[in-house]
């Protein structure tokens, strides 16, 4: 079904997921009020349009042309790319349907230098070729977590946990943990770990060493509300069966959404800045306890940490390609993307542009803005919600440094 509306004076196309392969272009184009940067609205149609999470690495090809996210629109789903200079969309998979927000394609991750774009729907993990459209079938069912690529785009890794986190919370000992690897070309599943009393998240492969991967471990020792006792951030040398742990030099130990630097070099990572400042849920974040904000090396050395007690936002950490700084999309204001230079003994913020989205948004974590800088630091993409629905966002920022 095709709908027209009127927009700007003109009756113009809403955009539905037709068929693999089509291409057309919804975007749209202001000024940011803060900066006067351009930036490119690149959906306007549909119930929820979301680029993959803040880990570093997953949403864009390696040449920054291109971003990839999943889009659900009445009552479909699938793979959307963005060539973002231009704002035209290619639908990358066959549509499937999509019952309401979280439901569809999702689990987004892009290799991005071959070009393949893992997706999963229901219990199949798949792969589509951003050119091609060449699909293949990784894993056709199984419980599934998010996949990381490693830097030399030979094998993916995910989670599995047997229990959610509040579960894993109320009976620790129940819990166990697996990390699974496969050929990104298709072939046999490997167990590379299994845990038993923990819970893993948040995998992301090293972006320059494919025998070192970042993971969000939780143990008992960390569970509310006997937090402090250790952390959450921890490397993992497949080679050797090595874990790291990564402690911030902040002695709550609620460090959240770490993620690699571009260059592999360090860790970056922030969290409440005391124990009672999170309970079990983005909601129950207390507003008033401030945040901290840090780097950290892959061996555990804390190379940077400061703590504002003003931050008083819910936000996420991202690499920013190219630069000393962290994309932060909270912690320093609740509308604003902003990037904290480490360069110096004290942060220094940079605003990037407003995102103004409504964190509840009644779209559940796609209303985070999740934001991602391109390869090649010109881009940072980010989601934005309102009125119960969520957009994806692109802000030019070949100006930084001028």
């Amino acid at each position: 079904m095709t709908e027209y509306v009127y927009r700007a004076g003109m009756l113009v196309t809403k955009h539905e997921l037709a068929r693999k392969g089509a291409s057309w272009n919804e975007s749209e184009v202001h000024e940011d009020p803060w900066t006067l940067r351009p930036v490119r609205r690149v959906t306007t149609v549909g119930l929820y349009n979301t680029t993959p999470t803040y880990h570093t690495r997953s949403a864009w090809t390696a040449d920054g042309e291109r971003l990839v996210f999943a889009s659900g629109r009445y009552g479909k789903s699938a793979v959307l790319s963005c060539h973002v200079a231009t704002g035209v969309i290619t639908q990358l998979t066959d549509a499937v349907d999509c019952a309401g927000v979280g439901d569809g394609v999702g689990g987004i991750c892009v290799a991005p230098k071959s070009g393949w774009v893992l997706y999963q729907y229901g219990d199949a993990m798949r792969a589509v070729h951003i050119d091609t459209l060449e699909e293949r079938v990784l894993l056709s069912d199984g419980k599934l977590g998010s996949p990381t690529i490693d830097a030399n785009e030979e094998y993916l890794i995910w989670e599995t946990n047997n229990q959610s986190l509040p579960e894993y919370w109320l009976d620790p000992d129940s819990a166990v943990f697996r990390m699974l690897r496969l050929p990104l070309a298709g072939g046999q599943v490997e167990v590379l770990y299994t845990e038993k009393g923990v819970q893993g998240t948040h995998l992301q492969y090293s972006p320059t060493d494919p025998d070192l991967l970042l993971l969000t471990r939780d143990t008992p020792r960390w569970r509310y509300p006997t937090r402090g006792i250790t952390n959450r951030m921890w490397t993992y040398r497949l080679s050797t069966g090595e874990l790291t742990e990564l402690a911030p030099r902040n002695p709550a130990h609620l460090e959240m959404h770490a993620t690699w630097s571009w260059d592999g070099r360090s860790v970056l990572y922030h969290g409440p800045a005391t124990k009672s400042g999170w309970h079990i849920g983005d909601s129950e974040v207390q507003q008033g306890v401030g945040w901290y904000v840090g780097v950290v090396s892959p061996d555990g050395q804390v190379l940077w940490e400061h703590e504002g007690r003003s931050w008083t936002a819910y936000g996420h950490v991202s690499a920013m390609a190219g630069r000393p700084a962290i994309i932060l999309d909270g912690n320093v204001s609740s509308e604003l993307l902003t990037l904290m230079y480490y360069d110096g003994s004290l942060p220094r913020i940079e605003i990037i542009a407003r995102h103004g989205t409504n964190w509840g948004g009644h779209t559940g974590q796609l209303s985070h803005p999740h934001p991602q800088s391109d390869p090649t630091g010109r881009w940072i993409s980010f989601n934005a919600a309102g009125g119960g629905r969520s957009d994806v966002y692109v802000v030019d920022v070949s100006d930084l440094g001028s």
